[in-house]
């Protein structure tokens, strides 16, 4: 029979220092190294009943020098509790992010490099109820970047996952661990630039934002978008029963809306096309502890931008901001999504009144906003346990469906689906580079199985002006 947990919150200013017989010389225990880090393990042995294989390491970040910039290397203190039982195939808890299957261990006197790979939550847990429980406030958070994010090329001959370069390289020098690339201290923006793109955004007193730009190949793009909260309550977890974990379970509430802004523009001859999905690269982690297990919050975000601008000199610009009346109030039962009945969708600044541009054979932009919740253990960028995602599009288009140059048709739409799902949550690029440096990491990854997910979309509304066969054509037109 599953245990059921009992929810401790911890705020990063809260958590006292472990004691610990580890070396004098390792770095304190700090409120910004529990925000870096995780918080400390310390399971009280019965709350949550973890596996047999799980070595728990103490001291908390008394025991932890560093992490890489990836959080799959840890560089721990040698003589921790708990260090000597350190075994390749194990899996370790050390605080709420150094956690995870042991693939590597190399040891230089007082310190050791682990190298950990993804985990499935029953392989941490055996028998109990994960769930994190708490009103989440945007202004309080911060966001943890990281060199990982990922822009997937979707356009049709693409050349699929732009990969940065090596995250982690093999140290000659172990007597000063992670150097180059640590992993970073959370703050309140990220910023991350490509060979063609930048992204940025970060936390605020109104939810989460972000911008995507772009002045490459003949082609500008300047959108930003904000999923706004208002009270955002989010109530997430699942049991866990003899190795085997139940659907995700739970509710999110205080989801306010979105506000978008997008200018775009090409001097291609022609026109160009854009489809890429960019993953943000940061992580937002919210800790707390059940039994003395870290568990984390985690929430996460991708940026969708899918535009046709035909046509030389071709423009498109817009903005406009939507409130969902009351707030968007989601129950989540296994993989079955219900919401506060038909969303009432307010218009706070139409976008139909901004959209303008130059677009002789028509334009149209999309920018779609993915927003994943977490809620489980694991690294800093490896996940797992049940999860639940809100995705919102919002796209505008100019230039008539018949091609006709005498009037000027503006459309304008919003979409809204919501997910939910349990299993393995993990950045791609930072996984392809761990099976880069050691291979054998595919024998002990969690099975592609054990995730299961489920979308249902929940809001659709569509508009065109003017109102005649030669703006609409055979569209739908929800008023």
């Amino acid at each position: 029979m599953a245990l059921v947990a009992t929810l401790s919150v911890v705020t990063l200013t809260s958590c006292a220092p472990s004691s610990s017989s580890s070396s004098a010389t390792a770095p304190p225990d700090t409120a910004v190294q529990h925000a870096q880090f995780g918080a400390p393990a310390a399971p009280d042995g019965h709350t949550l009943e973890l596996q047999s294989d799980v070595v728990v390491v103490g001291g908390g970040h008394n025991a932890v020098w560093g992490a890489s910039s990836d959080g799959t290397t840890w560089t721990l203190d040698s003589n921790a509790p708990g260090m000597d039982q350190l075994a390749v195939d194990k899996v370790l808890l050390a605080t709420g992010y150094a956690t995870g299957r042991i693939v590597q261990i190399t040891k230089d006197g007082d310190r050791t490099d682990v190298v950990l790979a993804p985990i499935a939550i029953t392989d941490l847990v055996k028998n109990g109820e994960v769930r994190f429980d708490q009103e989440v406030n945007p202004g309080e958070l911060d966001v943890q970047g990281f060199d990982g994010g990922s822009i997937t090329d979707t356009t049709e001959g693409g050349d699929g996952t732009i990969s940065p370069v090596s995250l982690i390289t093999p140290k000659e020098d172990y007597g000063d661990p992670l150097r180059d690339k640590p992993l970073p201290v959370p703050a309140k923006e990220f910023s991350k630039k490509t060979e063609d793109w930048e992204l940025s955004g970060g936390t605020g007193a109104d939810g989460l934002h972000f911008a995507v730009t772009t002045e490459a190949s003949g082609l500008k793009v300047f959108a930003t978008g904000t999923l706004l909260f208002d009270a955002l309550h989010i109530n997430l977890g699942m049991v866990i029963a003899n190795s085997v974990a139940g659907g995700a379970r739970g509710r999110v509430s205080g989801i306010q809306g979105v506000k978008v802004d997008v200018q775009a523009g090409s001097q291609n001859q022609g026109g160009s096309t854009i489809k890429k999905e960019f993953k943000l690269p940061f992580e937002i982690p919210i800790q707390t502890l059940i039994g003395g297990v870290p568990v984390f919050m985690k929430l996460s975000a991708s940026v969708v931008v899918n535009a046709a601008l035909v046509g030389t000199d071709a423009t498109i610009t817009g903005s406009g901001e939507w409130h969902l009346g009351s707030g968007l109030d989601v129950k989540i039962q296994d993989e079955a999504v219900t919401t506060n009945g038909d969303q009432d969708l307010k218009v706070v600044k139409s976008i139909m009144d901004s959209i303008s541009g130059i677009a002789l054979g028509g334009a149209v932009f999309n920018l779609g906003f993915k927003f994943k919740m977490l809620a489980g253990v694991g690294a800093p960028y490896f996940g797992a346990g049940g999860f639940a995602t809100l995705t919102v599009t919002v796209g505008i288009g100019i230039g008539s469906a018949l091609g006709s140059p005498f009037v000027l048709c503006r459309s304008a739409s919003y979409d809204m689906a919501l997910g939910t799902g349990v299993g393995i949550v993990t950045e791609p690029n930072i996984l392809t580079s761990l099976l880069e440096r050691i291979p054998h990491v595919k024998d002990v990854l969690p099975d592609d199985g054990l995730t299961r997910q489920a979308t249902k979309p929940i809001l659709h509304r569509k508009q065109t002006m003017p109102e005649n066969q030669v703006c609409v054509g055979s569209g739908d037109e929800d008023k």
